[in-house]
C-alpha cells in the first residue's frame, strides 16, 4: 500500500479531468483548438493603417490585406488626400494584395475617389493612366466612368477638371463617339467641359478626320457657341484648318461670320468675306442673309439693301430668310409701310410666306397704333390660308394690355381658351402684369387658378408680379397677406 501523500498525487490527474468535463472523458492527446481571432473595430484599423501607411511600413501593413475592401481603401485614400503620391501607392499596394488572394478587383468607385485625388494634385499622367486602364483592360463604359466620378464628386467633393481628363483619356485611347457623348452627357446635366477639353477634342478630330472633317465642324460651331471666350481659339483651329486646306466650302465661314455679326463685329466679318474671296469661295445665300440681318440690327438700312442687290448682281437668289430680315428691318426702323410693300411684292412674285413674315408686320402696325391695318393685315392671312396663331395672339395681347383695353385684352383670352389656340407663359404673364398696373388684384387671382389649372407653370417674374399687388394692399380681403 502506498503512502498518503503518493496516493494523493496519484488521484490529481481524475481529479483535473473531473472538474474540467464534469465527469465526462476529456482526450488530453488532442490539443485543445484555439479561439477565433477577436473582430477588429473599423475605425481601428484605419487609424493603424494610416498611421503605419505614412511610416511606409508596408510589412506592418501586410497584416491587415484581409481587411482591404473598397470602403476601407476609399478611406484611407481620402484620410491621405493631402498626399497624393502616398493615396496612390496605397492603392496600387492594394490592388497587388487582392490579386495575390486572389480576390475580386476594387470597385469602380474607391478608382473614381483616388482619380478625384489625383486630379486636384493635378497629376494628369497618373489621372490618365488609371482611366485608359479602365476603359481598355476592365471596359468600363464612358458613361459608367462619368457616373462613377459625378457620384463620387458629389459625395466628396472634388474638381470640375476630372471631366476635362475624362474627355482626353477618351480621345487618347481613340474614342471619339466616347468623349463627344461624354460632352453631350455633361450638357444635358447643366455640366460644361473647359475650353481645354474642346481643344482637346477639336485636336484629335483634326488629326484623324476621316470623314471629310465633318465631326470636326460640328464640334467647331459647338465651341463657338459658346461665346466670346471661345472665339480667340475658334480662330486659330480656322487657320490651321485653312492652311491645311480643310476648309473646302463655305460652311465654316458662316458658322464665324454668324458669331462676329451677332457680337456685331462688321469689321472682322469683312475680313472674313476678303478670306473667302482669296479662297476662291464665294458668299452664299447664307452668308448674305446673315450681313442683311445685322446690318438692319444696327440701323444701318442702306448698307443692308446695298448686300441685297449685291446679292441679287452675283445671281444669289434670296430666299424666305433672308426676306424675313428684310421685312423684321424695316419693322425695327418703323418703316413699315416699307415692310408691307415687301410682302404685295413677294405675293406677286409667287413667294410663299409664312406667319413669321405676317406675324412681324402685324407687330410692327401695332407699335405704330395702327391696329385696323394689323387687323386686316390678319383677315389677308386668313384669306391665303395662312393661319394665326399663338405668337399672333400674344402680339395683340400685350398691345391692349400696353394701351389699357383690359376688357378686349379679357375677351382675347377668351376667344383663345374657346377656340384651338391655347395661352402660353407669355399671355398670361403679359395680361397679369397689365392687371397688376390697374389695381386688379382679384383679377390676378383668378388668372393665376387658371393659368395653374390648363398647366402652365408661371415663372418667377409672374409670381413676383402677383406677390408685389398683394403686399400694395390692392387684393381683396380674403387674398390680403
Amino acid at each position: 500500500m502506498l503512502p498518503s501523500s503518493l496516493r494523493f498525487l496519484a488521484k490529481i490527474p481524475s481529479l483535473i479531468i473531473q472538474i474540467r468535463g464534469f465527469g465526462s472523458p476529456f482526450p488530453l492527446s488532442k490539443p485543445h483548438p484555439l479561439p477565433p481571432p477577436p473582430i477588429l473595430d473599423s475605425e481601428a484599423v484605419l487609424e493603424a493603417v494610416c498611421i503605419n501607411l505614412r511610416r511606409r511600413d508596408w510589412k506592418f501593413l501586410q497584416q491587415f490585406s484581409s481587411y482591404l475592401v473598397g470602403p476601407l481603401v476609399r478611406r484611407v485614400i481620402l484620410r491621405c488626400r493631402s498626399s497624393p503620391r502616398l493615396s496612390l501607392d496605397f492603392f496600387n499596394w492594394a490592388l497587388v494584395q487582392q490579386r495575390n488572394d486572389e480576390r475580386s478587383s476594387l470597385d469602380l468607385d474607391t478608382y473614381s475617389v483616388l482619380i478625384h485625388v489625383l486630379v486636384s494634385a493635378r497629376m494628369f499622367d497618373e489621372t490618365l493612366r488609371i482611366m485608359r486602364q479602365l476603359m481598355q483592360e476592365r471596359h468600363v463604359a464612358a458613361l459608367e466612368l462619368l457616373d462613377a466620378l459625378a457620384r463620387c464628386r458629389k459625395r466628396y467633393g472634388g474638381s470640375r477638371d476630372v471631366y476635362d481628363a475624362m474627355v482626353r483619356g477618351c480621345t487618347q485611347i481613340g474614342a471619339t463617339k466616347d468623349a463627344c457623348l461624354v460632352m453631350e452627357t455633361l450638357r444635358a446635366r447643366g455640366v460644361w467641359v473647359s475650353l481645354h477639353a474642346y481643344n482637346n477634342l477639336l485636336s484629335h478630330l483634326l488629326m484623324s478626320s476621316q470623314d471629310g472633317g465633318v465631326a470636326f465642324w460640328e464640334m467647331y460651331k459647338e465651341m463657338l457657341a459658346l461665346g466670346n471666350g471661345c472665339m480667340q481659339e475658334a480662330f486659330r483651329y480656322y487657320n490651321q484648318c485653312r492652311e491645311e486646306k480643310l476648309v473646302k466650302d463655305v460652311v465654316p465661314y458662316n458658322s464665324l461670320i454668324n458669331h462676329l455679326c451677332k457680337q456685331g463685329r462688321v469689321y472682322e466679318v469683312k475680313q472674313l468675306l476678303g478670306r473667302m474671296f482669296v479662297s476662291c469661295l464665294a458668299p452664299d445665300v447664307v452668308t448674305y442673309s446673315t450681313l442683311i440681318d445685322r446690318f438692319f440690327k444696327d440701323g444701318k438700312i442702306d448698307d443692308a439693301l446695298k448686300v441685297y442687290d449685291e446679292m441679287i448682281e452675283v445671281g444669289q437668289r434670296p430666299n424666305l430668310i433672308t426676306y424675313n430680315s428684310i421685312i423684321h428691318g424695316f419693322c425695327e426702323v418703323e418703316c413699315v409701310d416699307m415692310a408691307r410693300l415687301a410682302i404685295e411684292e413677294l405675293r406677286s412674285s409667287g413667294m410663299l410666306l409664312d406667319v413669321i413674315t405676317y406675324n412681324t408686320v402685324v407687330n410692327g402696325y401695332l407699335r405704330s397704333q395702327r391696329d385696323e391695318e394689323a387687323l386686316d393685315l390678319c383677315k389677308d392671312m386668313q384669306q391665303l390660308g395662312i393661319a394665326v396663331n399663338g405668337v399672333t395672339c400674344n402680339i395683340f395681347m400685350n398691345y391692349l394690355c400696353k394701351f389699357g383695353y383690359f376688357e378686349q385684352a379679357k375677351g382675347l383670352l377668351r376667344i383663345m381658351l374657346d377656340g384651338a389656340l391655347i395661352p402660353d407663359q407669355i399671355t398670361y404673364t403679359t395680361i397679369i402684369t397689365a392687371f397688376s398696373k390697374s389695381s386688379q388684384a382679384n383679377e390676378i387671382i383668378e388668372l393665376h387658378d387658371n393659368m395653374v389649372l390648363r398647366g402652365v407653370s408661371p415663372d418667377e417674374y409672374t409670381y413676383n408680379t402677383i406677390v408685389s399687388c398683394l403686399i400694395q394692399g390692392k387684393a381683396h380681403s380674403k387674398y390680403q397677406i
